[in-house]
């Protein structure tokens, strides 16, 4: 197995993917810095951003956060029937 395959994988994808449509905006979600060379490359051309979360999205925070908000809050819970002798 190579060591740096999804690096390769990756950088050959992006280059494929812009050369397609210029106007295309990337985001890349990894903690790996391994590739940081072509991602500094590709955010000068305003192309690319690398986060390294999911929930570091600013749009899925704002979704989060509005859907937060929104959520119902459970009903309280119906207090204990006590059953007496028969």
């Amino acid at each position: 197995m190579i060591k740096n395959a999804l690096d390769f994988h990756l950088s050959y994808n992006l280059g494929v993917l812009s050369a397609q449509d210029p106007d295309a905006y990337f985001q890349i979600i990894s903690k790996d810095t391994g590739f940081e060379p072509l991602i500094q490359h590709l955010w000068a051309q305003k192309k690319v951003h690398r986060l390294a979360a999911l929930e570091d999205i600013p749009v899925l925070q704002s979704l989060l956060k509005k859907e937060s908000a929104q959520s119902p809050q459970p009903a309280p819970a119906p207090p204990p029937q006590h059953r007496g002798r028969r």
